[in-house]
C-alpha cells in the first residue's frame, strides 16, 4: 500500500502549520503587550493633567510675573510657590517652571526648578534653559500641549517627560510647567510583561502547532477514510450496477419466456380452430386464446407501470369507491384460480368499518389482486388464503385500511424477503421456472402503496408460508348509501338457517344478521340442516332462507335440496353458495327448483341483496353491471363507430351483435365530423378512436363539441384507445369526450358505458 497523505506531505505540512502558528502567537504578542503599554501611557498623561490643573491653581496670576522677574530667590513668593508646588511632588516626582520670555541675551530662563534647592545642580533663577527643552518650550508658549508617548532614558533616569502652558485671566500664555514622572519601576515591569508575553506567545505557539498537527492528523485520517469509503462505496455500485444490469438482462430473459409462452399459445390455438371442424376443438381453442390474451396483456401492464414508476410520471386517479364491491371485483378474479386447486379462500371484512372512501379503485385492486395472485399460485393444492381487512385508524377525516393477505404457501427465507420487492427480481431465480412470472408485480405493488401514504411488509416462514401486510391512507366519502333491509320486511319476523361447515362464514353470517336482528341458527351438515328444517316443520316455525352451501361434509348441497324442499315450507326460499360460479351448477340447481346463487367469499352486500331480492323489493340498481348471460336491447340506439383499423371496428361490431345496436362506420376523425354534420340527430353516441389519419380523435371531439347545433353539446362521446394512462384519459375529457374505454375492450364494459349515457 501506498503512503499516506500525511506521510507524502509531512514537514511541509508542520513547517507551514508552525510558520501560522507563530504568526498568531506573535500577533497575540504585540496585542497584549501593545494594550498594556498604551494603557499605562494612558494613566501617565492622565496623573500628568492631574499635576498640572494643581500646578497651576497653586501659581496665581500675579504671583507668576513676580516670579518672573529675576529677584532674591530667597524672597518669600519663591518660597511659597516652591514650598506649595513641593507638596505635588509626590506625584510627579520632578517639576519645573519655566519663563515666557525671553531675557536680554534672547535666551528662556527657569523660574523654580524641581530639583532639590540644596543640590549642586539646582538652576538658579534666570539662569538659561537647556537647548533640548526649547523647542517643547516653544510649542507650549504657542498654546500647545506636549506629551511624549514615550519613556525615556535620561541622565536623571528612566522618565516620562510632559509639557504644559500656564494661562493669565484673559486665556493668554504667560509660562510654562514642565514635569517628570520616574518610571523606572514602570519600565522594568514593562520588561517583565514583554518577557511574560513572549514566552506565553511561543508556547501558545507550540500548543497550537501540536493541536493543529493532531486535528490535521484526524482530518487527514477522516479524508481517508471517506475516499477508501468512497473507492468502497464505487466498487459497491459498479458491483450493484452489475447486479442490476444481471437482473434486468435476467427479467428480459424471463419477459422472452412469459410474452412467447402465451403468444404460443395464441397462434398456436390459431391455427389449429383454422384447421378444424369440431365445433368444441373451435371452443376450446377460443378459450385458451382468451386465457392467453389476458396473460399477455397483464404482462404488458405490467412492464407500462413499472415503467411509468421509474420515470416518475405515475399518478393516482381519486374518485368515490365502494371498498367491498373492490373487493368482490378482485375475488371474482381469484376464486376461479383457487378453486382449480381446491383451496379455501376467505375474506374477513370488518363488519364496523365504514364502506365509502376516496381513493384510486383500479391502483388498489391491482396491489390486492397481485397479492392474492401470488398467494394462490405459491400455494399448493388443498392450502389456505385468507384476505383481511380492516380500520386500523381514524383521524380527521380519513382512514388507515390495513390488507392482510395470508397464505399456507411455500414461504420465504429472511435473504428472499429483503429483495422481494426489488424491481425486476424474484425471491429465487428457481420461482420463475417453477411457477413463471416478470417478477415485477410486488415491486409496483410496493410503489403504488407508497404513492397512497402507506406501506407494505411481508412475515414469512419457509415451508409455513407468508403474509402480506399492506396500509394505505383514504379519504372519507360524504356518500354512504349502503344497503340495507328493504322496507316492508321486518327483521325479527325472519327465520334464518346457514348451511355450512366453514367456521369463518359461520362467523361472518352470524355477526350480521345479529346487527340486522335477524334470528339464525347454524348447520355444519347436510344431515344436520334436514333435522333442523324436520324440527322447524314440526314446531310450524318453518325458515323463511335458508343459505345453503354447495359443499358440505357429508353430501353436496344438491344432494340435500330433495330432502329439504320435501319437508320446508312452500314459502320457504333455498340460496345456493358455492365458490364455483352459477353457470356451472345452473343446469342442475334449476332441475331441482333452485334459482337463487351468491357466489363465495360472501360479503355483506350480497348476502343482503340475497335477501332483499328474494323476500322484499330489490334495490339494486337499474344501471348495475352486466353478467355475461344476461342480453340488452339497443335497437333503437344509432352509434358511430371512429376506427381506422378494420379488425378493431370488426371487434366492436361483433360483441355488439346480439343489442341489436345500430352502428355507422366512420374511418377516420373527418369522416366522423362529416356524418355528424350532416345528420346530428340520427346518432345517440360516438366511440371515438385517438390515433387516425386525416384528423385524430382529439381534434374530432373538439369540432363536433363546436358545431353550431344543440345536439353537438350532448352527444355522448367516448374515447376508445390503447392509450390507457391517466393522463391520456384526462386529455380525452379535456378534449371534451365523456368517458374512455381502453383497448383492448370486452362486451361488458362496452355495454356498460352504453348503459351509462342512456
Amino acid at each position: 500500500m501506498g503512503k499516506s497523505i500525511w506521510q507524502k506531505f509531512e514537514l511541509k505540512i508542520v513547517i507551514i502549520i508552525l510558520f501560522i502558528t507563530l504568526s498568531l502567537s506573535l500577533s497575540f504578542y504585540f496585542l497584549i503587550y501593545s494594550q498594556y503599554y498604551n494603557l499605562t501611557i494612558t494613566n501617565l498623561k492622565d496623573d500628568a493633567y492631574i499635576v498640572h490643573q494643581y500646578a497651576e491653581e497653586i501659581i496665581s496670576k500675579s504671583s507668576f510675573s513676580e516670579l518672573n522677574t529675576p529677584a532674591d530667590e530667597e524672597k518669600e513668593i519663591y518660597l511659597t510657590t516652591y514650598k506649595q508646588l513641593d507638596e505635588i511632588r509626590r506625584i510627579a516626582n520632578i517639576l519645573y517652571l519655566y519663563t515666557a520670555k525671553q531675557n536680554e541675551n534672547g535666551d528662556y530662563i527657569y523660574v523654580l526648578d524641581g530639583l532639590d534647592r540644596d543640590a549642586e545642580d539646582f538652576r538658579h533663577i534666570g539662569d538659561p534653559i537647556e537647548d533640548e527643552i526649547i523647542p517643547e518650550l516653544k510649542k507650549c508658549l504657542n498654546n500647545e500641549v506636549v506629551l511624549d508617548d514615550n519613556i525615556m532614558v535620561t541622565e536623571w533616569g528612566i522618565v516620562y517627560v510632559t509639557y504644559f502652558p500656564v494661562h493669565d485671566d484673559d486665556g493668554n500664555v504667560i509660562g510654562a510647567i514642565g514635569m517628570e514622572f520616574d518610571c523606572e519601576n514602570l519600565y522594568n515591569s514593562f520588561s517583565r510583561v514583554k518577557i511574560l508575553t513572549i514566552v506565553i506567545a511561543l508556547l501558545l505557539a507550540f500548543l497550537f502547532t501540536c493541536i493543529a498537527i493532531v486535528l490535521l492528523k484526524k482530518v487527514v485520517r477522516n479524508t481517508e477514510t471517506v475516499l477508501i469509503k468512497k473507492d468502497q462505496l464505487l466498487v459497491e455500485a459498479k458491483e450493484e450496477a452489475l447486479k442490476s444490469s444481471q437482473a434486468k438482462s435476467d427479467f428480459l430473459s424471463r419477459m422472452s419466456h412469459e410474452i412467447r409462452t402465451p403468444l404460443n399459445a395464441i397462434m398456436g390455438m390459431t391455427a389449429i380452430a383454422e384447421n378444424s371442424n369440431d365445433i368444441s376443438k373451435i371452443r376450446y381453442c377460443l378459450t385458451t386464446i382468451g386465457t392467453s390474451s389476458a396473460q399477455l396483456l397483464n404482462l404488458i401492464n405490467d412492464v407500462l407501470d413499472m415503467s411509468k414508476i421509474e420515470t416518475g410520471s405515475f399518478e393516482l386517479d381519486l374518485a368515490p369507491l365502494d371498498i367491498e364491491k373492490v373487493l368482490m371485483k378482485v375475488c371474482n378474479l381469484v376464486v376461479d384460480r383457487a378453486e382449480q386447486k381446491h383451496q379455501k379462500f376467505d375474506v374477513f371484512l370488518d363488519g364496523n368499518m365504514r364502506i365509502h372512501y376516496i381513493g384510486d379503485e383500479l391502483r388498489i385492486s391491482q396491489v390486492i389482486t397481485n397479492l392474492l395472485s401470488n398467494a394462490v399460485k405459491f400455494t399448493p393444492e388443498k392450502g389456505v388464503v385468507t384476505l383481511t381487512v380492516k380500520e386500523a385508524q381514524e383521524d380527521d377525516g380519513y382512514s388507515v385500511l390495513q390488507f392482510s393477505v395470508t397464505d399456507t404457501g411455500i414461504g420465504m427465507t429472511d435473504e428472499q424477503i429483503n429483495k422481494v420487492f426489488t424491481s425486476f427480481a424474484q425471491a429465487d431465480k428457481s420461482i420463475s421456472q417453477r411457477f413463471g412470472g416478470t417478477g415485477l408485480g410486488l415491486a409496483i405493488s410496493k410503489n403504488l402503496v407508497e404513492k397512497m401514504d402507506g406501506q407494505i411488509w411481508v412475515t414469512s416462514e419457509m415451508n409455513k408460508g407468508s403474509v402480506f401486510h399492506f396500509n394505505i391512507r383514504l379519504k372519507h366519502s360524504s356518500w354512504q348509501d349502503q344497503t340495507m333491509i328493504c322496507d316492508g320486511i321486518i327483521p325479527s319476523d325472519l327465520k334464518m338457517l346457514i348451511v355450512d361447515d366453514d367456521k369463518d362464514i359461520q362467523k361472518n353470517f352470524i355477526g350480521l344478521v345479529d346487527n340486522l336482528g335477524i334470528r339464525a341458527e347454524i348447520a355444519q351438515s347436510a344431515a344436520s340442516a334436514i333435522g333442523f328444517v324436520k324440527t322447524a316443520k314440526e314446531i310450524k316455525q318453518p325458515y323463511d332462507i335458508i343459505f345453503l352451501a354447495y359443499k358440505l361434509p357429508d353430501m353436496n348441497g344438491l344432494e340435500a335440496v330433495n330432502n329439504l324442499i320435501q319437508m320446508t315450507d312452500k314459502n320457504s326460499i333455498i340460496i345456493m353458495t358455492s365458490f364455483l360460479k352459477w353457470n356451472k351448477i345452473e343446469d342442475q340447481a334449476n332441475n331441482l327448483g333452485i334459482r337463487h346463487f351468491i357466489s363465495k367469499p360472501l360479503f355483506p352486500s350480497s348476502i343482503l341483496n340475497a335477501i332483499n331480492e328474494t323476500i322484499g323489493n330489490t334495490l339494486k340498481n337499474p344501471k348495475a353491471e352486466i353478467s355475461a348471460t344476461e342480453t340488452v336491447d339497443f335497437s333503437e340506439i344509432t352509434l358511430l363507430l371512429a376506427e381506422d383499423i378494420e379488425i378493431n371496428r370488426e371487434i366492436v361490431t361483433s360483441l355488439l351483435e346480439d343489442t341489436h345496436i345500430n352502428i355507422e362506420i366512420a374511418e377516420n376523425g373527418l369522416e366522423a365530423v362529416q356524418k355528424f354534420k350532416a345528420d346530428p340527430d340520427k346518432y345517440n353516441m360516438i366511440i371515438m378512436d385517438i390515433q387516425m389519419p386525416e384528423m385524430d380523435g382529439y381534434e374530432a371531439a373538439m369540432t363536433i363539441r363546436k358545431l353550431d347545433t344543440p345536439k353537438a353539446k350532448s352527444v355522448p362521446i367516448i374515447a376508445m384507445t390503447a392509450n390507457a394512462f391517466k393522463e391520456d384519459i384526462e386529455k380525452c375529457i379535456a378534449c371534451g369526450m365523456n368517458d374512455h374505454l381502453a383497448k383492448p375492450v370486452n362486451q361488458a364494459d362496452i355495454i356498460e358505458k352504453i348503459l351509462n349515457f342512456q
